[in-house]
Formats: C-alpha cells, sequence, structure tokens
C-alpha cells in the first residue's frame, strides 16, 4: 500500500501535466484533490476539514485524507508573483502577494500545526506543501539583519526551534501573527521544480515540501 506522503508526491508530479498554472489557492487544493482521488480511489478526502484538538481550538484543515482509519493532514500554500499567460487557451492572471516575510511565517505556522495534529493523536502524519513562483520565496537575501531572518526559507536552509521576529519589526508590519514559532522537528528545505510556462517574468514555478511524522 503506498503511503500517504508517496501518494501526494505521485500526484504532484502527475498533475503538472495538465495544471502549470492555478487561478488561486483554492484552485490548487481542488485540482490537488481532485489527482490524488484519481490514484487512489480508496482514499477519502475532505477539503476546509474542521479538526478539533484537546484545549485548542479547532484547526481547519486545507486536505484530510483517511484510509482505512489512518488519518492525515495536507496543508497548502500558492503564493504568486505577478503573471499574465495564456497556457493552453486559458488566460491567468496573477497577481503579486508581495509581503514575502508573513508568507514565510504562514508556510512554518502551517508546519506546527501538523506537528499539533500529530502530537494530539488526531492524524498520523501530515506535509505542508507551498508552489510559488516568487523567486524571493527560495533565494537566499542579501539584505543583513531582516525582520524575518528567523522565518526564511531559502533552499538548503534547516529550520528548527524557536522562530521569531527581529527585535527591529514593527508591530504593524507582523499584527495578527506576533508569537514566536516553535517547531518540534528539524526541517531541511528543498525547492523542486514545478513548472515553467513561457513569460518574460515570474514564469518559473517552484515546489517546497516538508513532511512530518509517518512516511518522512
Amino acid at each position: 500500500m503506498v503511503g500517504f506522503g508517496a501518494l501526494i508526491r505521485t500526484a504532484l508530479a502527475e498533475l503538472v501535466a495538465r495544471r502549470q498554472v492555478f487561478h488561486s489557492e483554492a484552485d490548487f487544493q481542488h485540482e490537488l484533490a481532485v489527482q490524488i482521488a484519481r490514484l487512489d480511489r480508496g482514499v477519502e478526502l475532505r477539503l476546509e476539514r474542521p479538526v478539533r484538538v484537546p484545549g485548542a481550538r479547532p484547526i481547519n484543515l486545507d486536505i484530510l485524507l483517511r484510509r482505512g482509519g489512518v488519518q492525515y493532514a495536507l496543508e497548502l500554500k500558492y503564493i504568486t508573483a505577478r503573471l499574465e499567460v495564456s497556457v493552453v487557451d486559458e488566460e491567468f492572471m496573477l497577481r503579486s502577494q508581495s509581503a514575502q516575510d508573513l508568507r514565510r511565517y504562514d508556510i512554518l505556522k502551517d508546519v506546527i500545526r501538523v506537528e499539533t495534529l500529530i502530537e494530539a493523536g488526531v492524524v498520523a502524519g501530515g506535509m505542508s506543501v507551498t508552489i510559488t513562483n516568487d523567486r524571493g520565496m527560495w533565494s537566499e537575501t542579501r539584505k543583513i539583519g531582516p525582520i524575518d531572518e528567523a522565518f526564511r526559507l531559502h533552499h538548503g536552509r534547516t529550520v528548527t526551534g524557536n522562530l521569531a521576529w527581529g527585535a527591529h519589526a514593527a508591530a504593524g508590519t507582523v499584527r495578527g501573527r506576533e508569537s514566536a514559532l516553535v517547531l518540534g522537528g528539524s526541517y531541511t528545505l528543498e525547492w523542486a521544480a514545478y513548472s515553467r510556462v513561457d513569460a518574460q517574468r515570474n514564469g518559473e514555478f517552484r515546489m517546497l515540501i516538508a513532511e512530518v511524522g509517518a512516511g518522512r
């Protein structure tokens, strides 16, 4: 029986053949769920599933997978830089989401959400998957002491432990994300190619996978 992690990786590898670009994160979520279902009809899928954690607020998972009573959590991010392109007669108009520092924080928070669910015994394992055409997400910064230094996601970096904003971070900049993040595990970040479309700028899409618990 193929593990959940391997199943999702295979789904992503096959998905790119028909979807090189997505209109939105919801579009990505739906198409990946469809691809997983095509590969394994024995897997139950629930999108935007609220999951209760003892002593905490429910967590809304992007996709919850279940097979034979075993559950697996899947969190997704689709982060875009400006791109207008036509792919197989379908027009895509992606806006720049900017605020890269906040996007990095949110990706790492997804990993912690999966860790929390595993610790609570709700799921056996999980995965965070990010697809982006914003090269700032996978490239190392030239800035000295950026406020999001702890949250940087450049290729080859290992993230673990307590991660907090720089002392000079303005309150308005990090509003709603003030809390430090504490990763239980250690993750070496490896960005892989997802797709490339014909565009002068921002036509390259890369993918980051952080697998947690069972199937790692």
